[in-house]
């Protein structure tokens, strides 16, 4: 059940983190996105090393792109366009076979126009750190290639290693070169906006942890045995009962974190958000009934080390992202970007 309404703030290319440092891989490999229309099928049944290939002849590519003179890879353009791909498709293997050729024509425009925002905002960051006098420091670095290292070892092979990244589009080099980007996009966001998401969190949000006795069937009249349930919690509260054990042993929210939510006014269902502002730091609130269930919910303090440590989390609900939004933007359109020759040959049926 997904309870809270959320929004991701921060742009995509912090979103596409290498699937290996979250513990997960992608969907498919890249030819589950490789055919672009039917006229293309017998080409893209054929095996292909990664690269850019124009009617059968491979044909150089690298950089694709320079953003203010700095290039932007083939493997990491290769590596978003084809995650695009796997996402348009989600779980439809057939999803670019079974279109027409304009349906196609279309998909593959906005996958383009999504790589390309994407890719760029690489050296854009850097660009940026640069003017801020932003950097990783050598910890931080050496951190992040242990951990490339650490899964590396954990696939047990160089062989079953290597397969996973191919699976993913992925290189050892692009790997760790994205983690470093992705950390050091983080410490501009924070360097640029970081008090001002702090002092919206202080002035807007409110922390409520809460428990959820979910109905067992919200198209049921009768929910006697939920409102049961959540009255014995409500009863072991008020007497006291240490909350967050309560909320071990009877909340039905997978996604609630143990410090529970932070959120400010028109995230959360509505009769939920009402609850929490209404309360006091500390006061527990009466049964709260809302189409997931039953919840009792307890207002606490907002902890400012919690905030300091979850600045880009929380800004995903702050009143700050639309302008992160525009700023980004902004550096976007106003950068000079090159393009190589071949980029508008570039497509789903193209690049492998």
């Amino acid at each position: 059940m997904k309870f809270r309404f959320k929004f991701m703030c921060i742009a995509l290319c912090l979103a596409l983190c290498v699937a290996m440092f979250a513990g997960c891989s992608g969907q498919g490999s890249s030819s589950s996105a490789s055919a672009d229309s039917n006229s293309a099928s017998e080409t893209v049944q054929e095996e292909h090393e990664p690269g850019l290939f124009i009617d059968g002849e491979k044909v150089e590519a690298d950089p694709v792109l320079k953003f203010n003179g700095e290039d932007v890879s083939f493997d990491l353009y290769r590596y978003i366009f084809l995650t695009f791909c796997d996402r348009f498709a989600g779980d439809d293997a057939t999803y670019w076979d079974d279109m027409s050729d304009s349906e196609v024509a279309q998909a593959a425009e906005s996958v383009k126009l999504y790589t390309l925002n994407n890719a760029l905002s690489f050296p854009m960051f850097r660009q940026w750190a640069e003017e801020l006098g932003v950097s990783l420091t050598e910890e931080e670095t050496a951190e992040i290639e242990q951990v490339a290292a650490d899964w590396e070892a954990y696939f047990g092979s160089e062989e079953e290693y290597e397969n996973f990244l191919d699976i993913n589009n992925l290189t050892k080099d692009l790997a760790i070169q994205m983690e470093l980007d992705t950390q050091l996009s983080n410490k501009v966001l924070e360097a640029a906006y970081g008090e001002a998401i702090k002092e919206d969190v202080l002035e807007n949000f409110v922390h409520v942890q809460h428990i959820l006795i979910q109905f067992e069937d919200s198209e049921a009249e009768d929910h006697s045995a939920e409102l049961a349930t959540a009255q014995e919690v409500l009863d072991k509260a008020k007497a006291g009962e240490d909350f967050t054990a309560l909320m071990e042993e009877y909340n039905e929210d997978p996604g609630e974190p143990e410090e529970g939510y932070y959120f400010p006014a028109g995230k959360m269902v509505e009769e939920f958000e009402e609850a929490s502002f209404a309360l006091k730091d500390g006061e527990i609130s009466d049964i709260v009934e809302t189409s997931y269930g039953y919840h009792i919910i307890k207002r606490l303090p907002l902890d400012e080390s919690y905030i300091d440590t979850h600045l880009l989390d929380l800004a995903a609900d702050s009143s700050v992202n639309e302008q992160m939004q525009q700023d980004m933007d902004e550096r976007i359109r106003a950068g000079d970007i090159w393009y190589c020759d071949a980029y508008d040959q570039i497509s789903p049926a193209t690049l492998f």
